[in-house]
């Protein structure tokens, strides 16, 4: 007979806070501010290069007379990609 171990929600996070405790929390500082200064810098001077969000195949965008719904599939799925890529490089062992 095997004997199961329940992890409860307490101990979940507290191996997960151990876990970001035990990285540099400062590079991740770094890397986070970086992204937002290369994103303010894109999106004032090179507004082309987001232009294309929202209107790939696939996203869903609906217009009423008096409401407008806009869900961009599509536009999240390749963020997505994009982000797990780069953050696998990023945190590669």
């Amino acid at each position: 007979m095997s004997l199961v171990k329940i992890t409860t929600t307490n101990e979940f996070i507290r191996s997960h806070l151990r876990l970001i405790h035990t990285m540099d929390i400062g590079k991740i500082l770094i890397i986070l501010g970086s992204l937002i200064l290369v994103t303010g810098i894109a999106i004032s001077f090179a507004p082309w290069l987001i232009n294309w969000f929202g209107k790939l195949p696939g996203d869903i965008h609906i217009k009423n007379e008096n409401s407008t719904v806009f869900i961009p599939v599509t536009s999240m799925i390749v963020i997505s990609l994009v982000l797990s890529v780069v953050l696998n490089l990023i945190f590669r062992k």
